[in-house]
């Protein structure tokens, strides 16, 4: 038995899979399927059960609401994290929520290993939450500021970030 929050290796020699310990998950996934007026937010919980899924304007008030009625520790994905999408990462950092981001073509076949065909966006959000949930190798972090600290895509502080002046 693994102590919680300890990542569980895999005995199989032909593969290299580490999943994490339940504990180490987030307590809930919030999926947004961005769009440029409004986005699909699908809120799942650790088990897979669907918390929330309705559509919430692109609207600096809304996003604010969405993100505090989310539970603590809930990991924001998008799928697009420029332009469109860099309203709803700025306000989901601003609430202290993680923040990663599927790609379109993890996205696009992480969609036929789910029932239905046609292409929503109430079904995208499903997607991208849950394979954040099932797959979270599929991710990626989205770089940005969180305070005075520059996030490289890989989610780790960027050397230009550690000194302030821009001497190495």
């Amino acid at each position: 038995m693994s102590a919680e929050g300890e990542a569980i290796r895999s005995n199989d020699y032909r593969k290299d899979t580490t999943v994490k310990a339940p504990s180490t998950r987030p307590t809930a996934v919030l999926g947004l399927d961005v769009g440029k007026s409004s986005h699909w937010a699908c809120l799942i919980d650790r088990d897979g059960e669907v918390l929330a899924s309705a559509p919430v304007r692109n609207r600096e008030a809304e996003l604010d609401a969405l993100f505090a009625s989310a539970p603590a520790g809930t990991l924001v994905v998008v799928d697009q994290f420029r332009n469109i999408g860099s309203l709803a990462v700025r306000r989901a950092r601003a609430a202290g929520l993680g923040v990663a981001h599927l790609p379109g073509l993890a996205a696009s076949r992480a969609a036929g290993l789910f029932a239905g065909e046609a292409k929503t966006d109430e079904r995208d959000a499903a997607v991208i939450a849950r394979t954040a949930l099932g797959v979270p190798d599929s991710l990626s972090g989205v770089p940005g500021w969180i305070g005075n600290t520059y996030l490289d895509d890989s989610g780790r502080d960027s050397p230009a970030s550690l000194n302030s002046t821009g001497d190495m």
